[in-house]
């Protein structure tokens, strides 16, 4: 914008024929021209960088160093030009003026070597904000810093008159765009929400497909001087032939470039659709809480994802991916029919927490996942429930058969002991003694039905699980 406006509404001011007004009009837009164009491509990544860090300073200084000379340039250039169109400048006329003119052409050869000067200084400090960052930070910034020196050559560079010229501005301004959307996008600078991001990365592939048809037709006006005179028709038939060819591929190539640059979260459904996948294909229940930890770090792009449950002894991590939670945590509750079952803790290259833009997503997530989780809980609670009532049954088994062992068993060894005393102290011929005897060996037989009764109470593990899984609890037991 600002390398076209000043060009155009000075072209509009020469087209209006407001004499002498629009002339100085004419003369400090094309002096705004002069400066803002090193300048904006020069400076442009001051404004990623966050506020208040500590080489702060070294921005301002390379800042005021750049913009002092191409001002002071502009200026010197303003009130040494003698006309504008059939207008005499007045400020020519003056001392300045007239050491302007003397001096400007000094002033212009030192501009490639302060363009050198500024562009290695940024591309340094460029160097250095990768070298302190960490993870996809890094990433991004080193490719910042890979990008910014071509952009520079492609945009500020003299390459000539003609078709050179013409395409080194657009592959730089497309390279640029596409660099600083890159980095804006995957650190989180500028917040956008997803209606908007849609629509720049749709206007990004509609901008670069119609750079495409112009240059095809500079190249084919370049090659072929012959056809120049049918410059409307064939540009007409370039965009015809190309939008024909490539409308049902700029949906993909959009996704594509969404996909670039903001990861797997350009597509909502696609991140929930994942989700049903891996938890359809969790091998075991407990699986649930890793596939939904791996889900918000893979789908996601956060840095690191845990699932924890509040039990009885406190918060207890099910499971957990991605990088440690160590700095500025996000919360969402997984909730299911109204009543909390667990908590998705998320956090973004500890640095911050999620975007504004994501959390929707994120929550969005949750709720998917919370069905499963709760189905787990209840799976485990029914476990839990089973080993209560096996370790119930076999203490009752105990119980009964120490109570028989150490009761019953006694006192009926007891009674048969007064028995066997009894049919002993009977005079030989006595009318009871049959009546005894019989009465002795009926409880001896009880005796040895309360013994085989006893010694038939196995435990209740052995007859549900075998004696595998019998030994193998009784082991875990211990």
């Amino acid at each position: 914008g600002l390398w076209l406006l000043p060009s155009a509404a000075a072209g509009l001011l020469g087209l209006a024929d407001l004499g002498t007004t629009g002339a100085v009009l004419s003369l400090l837009l094309a002096a705004a021209k002069m400066a803002c164009r090193p300048l904006t491509v020069l400076l442009l990544p001051l404004w990623l960088f966050p506020r208040g860090g500590r080489r702060r300073w070294q921005w301002w200084v390379i800042s005021l160093g750049a913009s002092g000379y191409w001002l002071g340039f502009a200026g010197l250039w303003l009130i040494s030009e003698p006309r504008v169109g059939s207008v005499s400048n007045p400020a020519f006329a003056t001392a300045g003026g007239q050491w302007a003119f003397d001096h400007l052409d000094a002033y212009a050869e030192a501009e490639p070597w302060v363009l050198r000067s500024v562009a290695a200084a940024v591309t340094a400090a460029l160097c250095c904000r990768a070298a302190l960052s960490r993870g996809a930070e890094r990433r991004d910034w080193a490719l910042l810093a890979a990008a910014y020196p071509a952009c520079v050559s492609l945009l500020l560079s003299q390459w000539g008159e003609g078709v050179p010229t013409i395409v080194a501005r657009t592959a730089g301004s497309a390279v640029w765009a596409a660099a600083i959307c890159l980095g804006v996008a995957r650190t989180g600078i500028w917040r956008l929400d997803r209606s908007t991001s849609h629509r720049l990365a749709r206007a990004f592939v509609l901008t670069s497909l119609a750079a495409v048809v112009v240059c095809t037709v500079v190249a084919v006006q370049a090659g072929l001087p012959s056809v120049r005179s049918g410059a409307t028709t064939i540009t007409a038939g370039c965009a015809l032939v190309l939008g024909w060819g490539l409308r049902p591929s700029a949906r993909w190539l959009t996704l594509c470039v969404e996909r670039a640059f903001y990861g797997p979260r350009a597509r909502p459904h696609e991140a929930v659709s994942a989700l049903a996948v891996r938890l359809q294909q969790a091998p075991h229940p407990g699986e649930v809480p890793q596939q939904i930890c791996r889900s918000a770090v893979e789908d996601l792009g956060v840095s690191g994802a845990a699932v924890s449950v509040d039990t009885r002894a406190g918060p207890r991590r099910l499971a957990s991916a991605g990088a440690p939670l160590t700095g500025p945590v996000q919360t969402f509750l997984l909730r299911h029919h109204g009543r909390t079952v667990g908590r998705l803790e998320v956090s973004r290259d500890g640095s911050g927490t999620p975007a504004e833009r994501d959390s929707g997503l994120l929550s969005v997530l949750a709720d998917q996942a919370a069905p499963a989780l709760a189905a787990l809980r209840l799976a485990e609670e029914a476990q839990a429930a089973r080993e209560r009532l096996v370790l119930a049954r076999e203490q009752e088994r105990r119980r009964l058969r120490r109570e028989i062992h150490d009761g019953l068993g006694p006192q009926l060894a007891a009674v048969r002991l007064r028995l066997d005393i009894a049919q002993t102290s009977c005079p030989p011929g006595h009318p009871a003694t049959p009546q005894l005897c019989e009465a002795a060996e009926t409880l001896a037989e009880a005796l040895v039905e309360v013994r085989r009764i006893t010694a038939g109470l196995a435990p209740a593990a052995l007859a549900e699980r075998g004696l595998a899984g019998a030994v193998r609890d009784l082991a875990h037991r211990l």
